[in-house]
């Protein structure tokens, strides 16, 4: 499998049709029909991405990216959001609350896949990179941030004047 995909719709042709795209290109596709059951299918089963009709019957694609966000094991989960026409205002709160991307309809079957592929992509490595850190940090590597000080102060000494002119322009470089 190449990613854990939620698709949330209250129309369940819809996720029918994204389910079949997604999984002829070989995702796992699970699927809920309100903000309340994907929050719930979030948490167990720890979905790639997130794919969400912008209006659902117990909110909107910007309430359900917000309830995700507030929960810490849900909060890294990109979501994107697919709509028959958005208004302006709809795209900005959606796009303002966390959302990744936001695709109208009819989507182009290439575009939708590409666009997954990158989400997931990142997703996977973000989580990497917080995991490598996570590691560091238990086996002791990591080091505690440091306070920039006053500048150091610097005594030269040396035989001549001119030795010490040509130093001190050096040391200013």
């Amino acid at each position: 499998m190449q990613g854990k995909i939620l698709i949330v719709d209250a129309i369940s042709t819809n996720r029918i049709v994204l389910k079949v795209k997604l999984a002829s290109a070989f995702y796992e596709v699970l699927q809920a029909s309100t903000a309340d059951e994907a929050c719930v299918a979030a948490l167990r089963h720890a979905p790639d991405l997130i794919i969400s009709a912008m209006a659902l019957p117990d909110g909107d694609a910007a309430d359900l990216c917000g309830r995700l966000n507030r929960n810490p094991q849900t909060r890294s989960i990109p979501m994107m959001v697919v709509a028959c026409r958005p208004d302006t205002q709809s795209r900005l709160a959606a796009l303002e609350a966390g959302v990744q991307d936001v695709m109208v309809k009819p989507i182009d079957d290439t575009l939708l896949l590409a666009r997954v592929r990158s989400l997931i992509r990142a997703h996977n490595t973000a989580a990497e990179w917080q995991m490598r850190d996570d590691t560091s940090r238990a086996l002791g590597f990591a080091e505690d941030s440091t306070d920039f000080g006053p500048a150091g102060r610097t005594v030269m000494v040396c035989s001549g004047l001119k030795t010490a002119q040509s130093w001190n322009s050096c040391a200013r470089i």
